[in-house]
């Protein structure tokens, strides 16, 4: 509603020292919630998950960011999920040339500038950028980021561009 994403999705609701945190995805054995900005500065936060009645509760560390990139088989190993210059799937064999541009996705940037409130959906007119200074390494050498911030209707998730380093 409004731009911003609901606290409850499929009958579940997460706490987030009882804040209720925006959810993207909500099914019996994963759960996608976006940490509530107020959350900075913080070493742990109590998590609460509630489900028909029943409530789990943990603690779970916080960092200022922890930066996941999206890979392309989705499983959070081997290949970044990468888009070419001319926006075509990177792969060995579609591979970027030195000196052009990709585009990486990630989640975990930290807080953001304009700080917007967990859960709003970006929109063309305002794309938040990480607070936190952005470096990329590619093949062990520190690529230019050429953009680091949202991207339009896609709360939580932060593109990267970067140019590939010569050599």
């Amino acid at each position: 509603q409004s731009g911003v994403l609901g606290s409850t999705l499929g009958g579940v609701r997460v706490l987030v020292d009882g804040e209720a945190a925006p959810l993207l995805y909500a099914s019996a054995g994963e759960l996608k919630a976006i940490v509530p900005y107020d959350t900075a500065g913080k070493k742990s936060v109590q998590v609460q998950v509630e489900y028909q009645g029943g409530i789990s509760a943990l603690a779970v560390a916080i960092a200022a960011s922890a930066p996941g990139i999206f890979t392309a088989d989705q499983s959070g190993k081997g290949q970044a999920f990468a888009l070419n210059d001319d926006n075509s799937l990177n792969s060995p064999m579609n591979s970027a040339s030195q000196g052009s541009v990709v585009s990486l996705f990630s989640t975990g940037e930290g807080v953001t500038d304009p700080a917007l409130m967990a859960g709003t959906v970006p929109t063309p007119d305002i794309l938040p950028k990480p607070l936190l200074a952005v470096a990329v390494r590619i093949g062990g050498q520190l690529a230019e980021v050429v953009y680091a911030g949202a991207i339009a209707g896609s709360p939580g998730v932060m593109q990267l561009r970067v140019r590939i380093p010569t050599g």
